[in-house]
C-alpha cells in the first residue's frame, strides 16, 4: 500500500487543529485565572487602605443603614450615628453627586451607599488632594469610601410625610480623607 500525499497531510492538520485549539482554550483560561487574580489582589489593596484610613482618623462606620430595622428613624437618631460632637469621625461609602469649587474651598456632594433608609445626602467641605483624588482619574471617580466629621444633620423634607422608616436627611461636615477604587 502506497501512501499518498493527502494520506499524510490531513492527519497533520487535524493533529495541528486540534493542537492550536488546545492552547488556544489553555491560553484564555490561563488569562481569566491571571485576570482574577489581579482583581483579587486590587480588592485586597483597596480594604487594607480603607482599614488603615479609618483607623488613622478613629472613625466608626457610619451605620444609618442599620437604624431603619428600629421602624420609624427620627432625625435624633441619624445625628446620633453621625454627629461628631466629641470629634469622632465616621466611615461611610457614597457616590459622588457633584464636586464644585467656592471661595477656594471644595465642596463635595455624596449619596450614601447603604443597605436601605434612611438615605443620607452628605454635603462635605474638602481638600485639594481630595478634589484631585475624584477628579484625577479619566472619568472622574463616582464611588468613594470616606471619613468625614459631620457637624450638622437635618431632615432634607421637613414637611414631607415620612413612609415606613425612610426619609432623607441632610449631612454637612468636613472630608478627612478619601479612597477611590
Amino acid at each position: 500500500m502506497k501512501l499518498s500525499l493527502s494520506d499524510l497531510l490531513v492527519p497533520l492538520i487535524i493533529v495541528g487543529a486540534a493542537g492550536w485549539w488546545g492552547y488556544s482554550a489553555w491560553s484564555d483560561h490561563a488569562e481569566k485565572a491571571r485576570a482574577e487574580l489581579a482583581r483579587q489582589n486590587e480588592s485586597a489593596a483597596y480594604e487594607r487602605a480603607v482599614g488603615a484610613m479609618a483607623a488613622r482618623h478613629g472613625a466608626t462606620p457610619a451605620l444609618t443603614d442599620k437604624l431603619a430595622a428600629s421602624g420609624n428613624v427620627y432625625t435624633y437618631q441619624v445625628q446620633n450615628a453621625l454627629l461628631a460632637a466629641t470629634g469622632r469621625a465616621v466611615s461611610f461609602g457614597a457616590t459622588v453627586a457633584d464636586l464644585k469649587k467656592s471661595d477656594g474651598a471644595y465642596l463635595l456632594e455624596l449619596d450614601a451607599v447603604g443597605d436601605g433608609p434612611p438615605a443620607v445626602h452628605y454635603l462635605l467641605e474638602c481638600d485639594a488632594l481630595a478634589a484631585q483624588k475624584i477628579m484625577g482619574a479619566n472619568p472622574p471617580v463616582t464611588r468613594v469610601m470616606i471619613v468625614a466629621t459631620i457637624s450638622a444633620v437635618e431632615r432634607a423634607e421637613p414637611s414631607a410625610p415620612v413612609a415606613g422608616a425612610g426619609g432623607r436627611y441632610l449631612a454637612k461636615g468636613r472630608c478627612l480623607e478619601l479612597v477611590t477604587r
